[in-house]
Order: C-alpha cells, then sequence, then structure tokens
C-alpha cells in the first residue's frame, strides 16, 4: 500500500484547487473571446422600450453572459448621456439628437429605427372628433403645452402648417418642466400637447385623456433613432448593435 505524505496531500488539494480554477479560467476567457461576456448599458424613454424589445429578447439568448443595464432618461438628454460615455447606446427622436450643443455633436452615430407621426393629446372631452373641430373648441379654452427643456426645429414649421391647415388663429402656447407633465396637466384638463405615435401606444387606455392623429399633415412626423459613439463600442454593444440592424434589414 502506498500514501501520500503530509506534504503530498497538500500539493494534492491545492492541485485539484488549481486545476477547477484554471477551468474557470478558460471559460471565462473563451466567453470573452466570443463577447458573452461585460456589461451593455442602453438609456430610452420608457414609452419607447418596444422599439428595442425584439433585439433585447435576441441578445439574452446569443449572449447569455452579457449584464445588460438598461435604464430612462428624458429624451432629449439622451445625446449627452451617451457621447459622455455614460451609456453605450441610447433611443431617442432624432430633432433630440441636434439639441446637444457642441462640437462634439458630429462624433455620434445615428441608426434609424422607425418613423413616429405626431397626434394632437386632448382632454378626454375634447375627443371623438376630428383636429380641425377639436383645435376650433380647445383655441379660446386652453393653451397647448410644451416641454421647456426641448424645442424642436420642426416644432414652429408644425404649428404653422397646423393653424394653417385647421384655418385657427395663433395658438396659445405654456411650457412646463418634462413630457410626464404635459401629459399630467393634459390628464387634468388643463391644455392640450403635440405628441409622438409612441405616447398614444404607451398611454392609450386611459380614459381621462384622447388622441388625434394628424397624419394629413406632411410636418408630424419625425423619426426614432439609435445613438452610439462609433470606435467606442464593446464586443457586447457591438454585437447588440448587429443585432438592431439585422432586425431592421440593414
Amino acid at each position: 500500500q502506498m500514501s501520500l505524505t503530509p506534504a503530498g496531500q497538500i500539493f494534492y488539494e491545492d492541485s485539484e484547487s488549481f486545476a477547477l480554477h484554471m477551468q474557470t479560467i478558460i471559460k471565462n476567457v473563451k466567453a470573452a473571446g466570443e463577447g458573452n461576456t461585460g456589461i451593455l448599458r442602453i438609456t430610452l424613454p420608457l414609452v419607447l422600450q418596444p422599439a428595442l424589445q425584439q433585439a433585447l429578447s435576441s441578445m439574452k439568448k446569443t449572449r447569455s453572459g452579457v449584464q445588460i443595464v438598461l435604464e430612462a432618461y428624458d429624451f432629449n438628454e439622451i445625446p449627452s448621456a451617451v457621447r459622455h460615455g455614460l451609456y453605450d447606446v441610447g433611443v431617442t427622436y432624432e430633432f433630440a439628437s441636434y439639441f446637444d450643443s457642441g462640437e462634439e455633436n458630429g462624433s455620434l452615430a445615428c441608426l434609424p429605427l422607425r418613423e413616429e407621426t405626431f397626434c394632437l393629446l386632448v382632454p378626454a372631452k375634447y375627443g371623438g372628433s376630428h383636429a380641425q373641430e377639436v383645435m376650433q373648441k380647445m383655441m379660446d379654452r386652453i393653451p397647448l403645452l410644451t416641454p421647456s427643456h426641448v424645442e424642436p426645429p420642426f416644432l414652429k414649421a408644425l404649428l404653422a402648417e397646423l393653424q394653417s391647415h385647421l384655418q385657427a388663429k395663433i395658438i396659445a402656447s405654456r411650457t412646463v418642466n418634462t413630457t410626464e407633465s404635459v401629459f399630467m396637466n393634459v390628464s387634468a384638463g388643463l391644455g392640450f400637447a403635440l405628441i409622438p405615435q409612441a405616447w398614444q401606444d404607451f398611454y392609450g387606455g386611459r380614459e381621462e385623456v384622447a388622441f388625434i392623429p394628424l397624419t394629413e399633415i406632411p410636418q408630424s412626423r419625425c423619426n426614432v433613432v439609435l445613438l452610439y459613439k462609433p470606435g467606442s463600442l464593446n464586443q457586447a454593444a457591438e454585437h447588440f448593435l448587429h443585432l438592431v440592424e439585422r432586425e431592421k434589414g440593414m
């Protein structure tokens, strides 16, 4: 019979632990080489999450080792958050990506995801009518509400077209601090608003408001886009971008 010496027993136990540790190292290195590790940071408004839902589902299946961090930001703040490296990618409206002034604006790449049409968000009692009828009813009663932090370049053109199309006089307006505040004020009957289609998709079941399409007005369209910094993406973000492009047939 043979048996290990005390020194041999210690060597055996440490060797077994070392072998298991090496297996873990090899597994981790292989996962890293395949892009199945790391962190993917994404930011977008809650109402735009459906634009990424399929890509997120594919990401979880194909890169299960990647930790996905998904956080909400106001759509106008997303370009700055992506450009300064707080997030790998961000989803917002195309017009919002031009508000973040500065020489570095060109550092962001823009991937179109879908087109949306603006609609009128009005208190429920004004619903069930065409835009022209609603505007004529609301003109002298409640103001147009806009978020104070954003003024899309096309907003003046859209308002001018709206006034011309509806044969309405100059529209009185008032600002509040966020898009959510716009929704709350309209819900309370304190005004009406121009908002993208995603808000109707998200809040369409609310009884205190109504949504009226503006599809007949060309200026009422806007693009939802994914923003990222070329050359700064980690492997996880690169793979996610590829999934989004494949989903959109690019």
